[in-house]
């Protein structure tokens, strides 16, 4: 069993740092850094990848907030439209991962003309560092509670143990760093290039592979949460549901589909062959 804690905000002068607040920023300098250092080793372009994530990271925040509020309190927002700016009301991991394919193509498609494919894999080779993170965040004020269980793993909540949905996603993306780590190609010299990683993989291959993996794992965790309605210590925390699926389940189906067509279209698709259009 894992024991209950959640650390306070943590005062700095008039000002207080809260927990999920503090590895939302590490997770987005993580995101960024990450991925300027990736692009440099998969020989694209510093600077348009370090334009892409400021596209990727205000696309995904407003599509965060957005998800959040049409997919799980739509009669919310209807009784309060004023919750479209307040950001405070939460954010959706889901939203976030569309709003970052929306930045990441209007930027490739529409501002640098370069293919999207090549910077979206640096990305996701390089991203559940930072996915590690937020998912971090979310462990340590709990609000992915689940339902009651005596899990080895589940998490001694105040009214008696339960899933914590957030732990047993962390777990999944550090596995997920590690197994990108040992599938990635080994790095070499290039004369005039510097340290580039020499592809192996057909383009495609991480972003692929990264929710291909993951929307099984969601499907499947996304069941052990508490249904509409539920409440925890006073609070309304169940999931909405639509056809006896959340939204995030939807979008699993989507990420599956999308996962088979990048591994079948693109399956001998050479990087050598997408950098040639850049």
């Amino acid at each position: 069993m894992v024991p209950w804690f959640q650390p306070e905000a943590l005062p700095i002068g008039p000002f207080s740092v809260k927990p999920f607040g503090l590895f939302a920023a590490l997770a987005t300098v993580t995101f960024y850094f990450r991925s300027v250092y990736g692009a440099e080793r998969f020989g694209l372009d510093k600077k348009k990848m370090e334009n892409m994530c400021f596209w990727i990271v205000a696309c995904s925040l407003l599509s965060a907030h957005l998800f959040e509020l049409f997919a799980y309190r739509p009669d919310q927002v209807l009784q309060d439209p004023s919750m479209l700016w307040k950001f405070s009301t939460g954010f959706s991991s889901f939203g976030g991962f569309l709003g970052t394919f929306i930045g990441g193509w209007i930027y490739c498609r529409w501002i640098a003309g370069v293919p999207i494919l090549p910077y979206a894999d640096c990305i996701a080779r390089y991203f559940p560092m930072a996915w590690a993170l937020g998912r971090v965040g979310c462990l340590l004020v709990h609000d992915h509670p689940g339902g009651p269980s005596d899990f080895f793993l589940a998490v001694d909540f105040p009214e008696g143990p339960r899933h914590d949905l957030a732990l047993y996603e962390l777990l999944f993306v550090l596995s997920l760093e590690g197994l990108f780590f040992f599938l990635a190609g080994r790095a070499r010299t290039i004369e005039g290039v510097g340290t580039r990683i020499e592809h192996t993989r057909p383009v495609g291959f991480f972003m692929a592979l990264l929710i291909g993996l993951y929307a099984p794992v969601r499907f499947g965790l996304d069941f052990l949460r508490l249904p509409e309605g539920a409440m925890l210590a006073g609070v309304e925390v169940g999931d909405k549901r639509y056809l006896g699926l959340t939204p995030a389940q939807f979008g699993c189906l989507v990420f599956l589909a999308v996962s088979i067509y990048l591994l079948v279209r693109f399956r001998r698709r050479r990087w050598t062959e997408e950098l040639a259009k850049v």
